[in-house]
């Protein structure tokens, strides 16, 4: 099956055996190109110059994808990305964001953070979202630059049912005459259509990679509760003032 492409900063009106969906009352630098076998609904009242969106529907769950771009300009996130999360957050939908965030941050592997971090660990935070890079392969490559801007974000799911889980999640090296990398990445079935009666079976688990992942996870949420607690007690700090 011919993959989903979810673009950035892109120069695309058509392709063949592709739906394309992105805004067309502005100039778009965001993009949704989906196989025409595929069942897409563009929601054009969610989606804007830098936000695309819309629901693929599977055999399980529906799931909201989102193509943004995050102009390096703009300090706030755009608002129809915000609106996205949220209706996908109402109405129980798996999420998923592809997005050139324009922003650093060691909590996702950059070698140090800029001022654009807060913008994203903000967003996890209140829509109970995680990132889903893997590694320290740098996303954005240009002559003595390097970095990693290219997020794939998706739905928690802590709390409900609405989590999503990402397979095989890599940068690729092919060379596509950009200075953004190719990321792919699989969408686990299981997932998309859950069997109520699966169960685990604790003897034949692979504890040391348990362990491995384990790890991983306390320290992405302790990178984020600190982040979380810092925000607090800058709040604080401003009500104090005034």
């Amino acid at each position: 099956m011919r993959p989903i492409l979810l673009l950035q900063e892109q120069n695309l009106s058509k392709m063949p055996g592709y739906q394309v969906f992105q805004d067309t009352t502005s100039r778009s630098r965001s993009c949704i190109g989906v196989p025409e076998e595929l069942s897409f609904v563009h929601l054009e009242n969610y989606s804007s110059a830098d936000t695309s969106s819309g629901l693929l529907r599977t055999e399980g769950d529906d799931i909201m994808v989102i193509s943004a771009y995050m102009d390096s300009k703009h300090q706030k996130v755009d608002d129809q990305l915000i609106r996205s999360i949220e209706y996908a957050k109402e109405e129980r939908l798996k999420c998923l964001i592809c997005c050139d965030s324009n922003a650093w941050s060691t909590v996702w592997g950059s070698t140090r953070s800029n001022n654009r971090e807060s913008l994203i660990l903000d967003m996890l935070i209140e829509y109970d979202l995680t990132i889903a890079n893997i590694g320290t392969s740098p996303t954005f490559v240009r002559t003595n630059v390097e970095s990693i801007i290219d997020l794939t974000i998706v739905s928690n799911g802590l709390d409900t049912d609405d989590g999503l889980n990402i397979v095989d999640w890599k940068v690729e090296d092919a060379d596509l005459h950009s200075d953004h990398r190719l990321i792919t990445f699989r969408i686990d079935k299981k997932t998309v259509k859950m069997d109520p009666k699966l169960t685990r079976d604790i003897r034949t688990a692979n504890w040391h990679k348990f362990r491995l992942l384990l790890k991983d996870k306390l320290s992405f949420s302790s990178k984020l509760l600190d982040h979380h607690r810092f925000r607090k007690r800058k709040q604080t700090s401003h009500q104090l003032h005034y």
